[in-house]
């Protein structure tokens, strides 16, 4: 389900990108890595997403693909480390090169990705220029769970519920630095929307840290 929201979420952004006087440039980005763990390491999320039918709507809707669809891996060298999360930090460090990339030449960028966790690597894309410059960037997250637990007060253990908070500097320092996003996301800069499914810490962390 959550693939799916996420599919119609892109979908609409991109709708709501396009005008009828001029093209949008797009650049879709495939990221099947989530760091789940005792699963697959490669998630088939992304090419569900992608089989639905997404480019011939970007057609509909007058985009343009300025250039084939892209599938981020890891290096030669990072497919030595190991750990779930960590390789999956490693991708989205990847991920965040090549959202970054297109964001420079003026493309709005999709990402396909493996869960929550990948947004990540699509934040810090956004926030640093090739020169580490940072762009005042937000996130609108938009999904039934608030993925605003920590270790601390997570039931499940997934870190597919941690990433929210990982973005804000809450949990998991080095699992965000790893990605690319060195500085955490202000609190103010972060709006949920369709919350409706959160474990009883998680509660209490929405009401003491005031999320919007």
């Amino acid at each position: 389900m959550r693939g799916l929201i996420k599919s119609v979420l892109l979908i609409v952004s991109l709708q709501l990108a396009t005008t009828a006087y001029s093209a949008v440039k797009v650049d879709i980005i495939k990221n099947p890595y989530g760091g789940s763990r005792n699963v697959p390491e490669l998630s088939t999320n992304p090419d569900y997403s992608h089989a639905a039918g997404l480019e011939r709507l970007i057609e509909e809707w007058s985009g343009e693909l300025i250039r084939p669809v892209q599938d981020i891996r890891l290096t030669e060298d990072q497919e030595k480390q190991y750990g779930p999360w960590n390789r999956m930090a490693l991708v989205n460090s990847n991920f965040a090169d090549v959202v970054r990339e297109g964001l420079q030449d003026g493309l709005l960028t999709i990402g396909l990705e493996a869960n929550c966790n990948d947004l990540l690597g699509m934040l810090a894309g956004l926030k640093y220029d090739s020169d580490g410059n940072a762009r005042r960037v937000g996130l609108v997250f938009i999904d039934s769970h608030g993925d605003f637990n920590v270790p601390e007060t997570t039931l499940s253990g997934m870190l597919g519920g941690m990433p929210v908070a990982v973005a804000a500097g809450h949990a998991l320092h080095n699992l965000r630095r790893t990605t690319g996003l060195n500085e955490p996301l202000p609190m103010s800069h972060i709006v949920w929307g369709g919350v409706r499914d959160l474990d009883p810490l998680e509660a209490d962390r929405f009401r003491s840290c005031r999320a919007n």
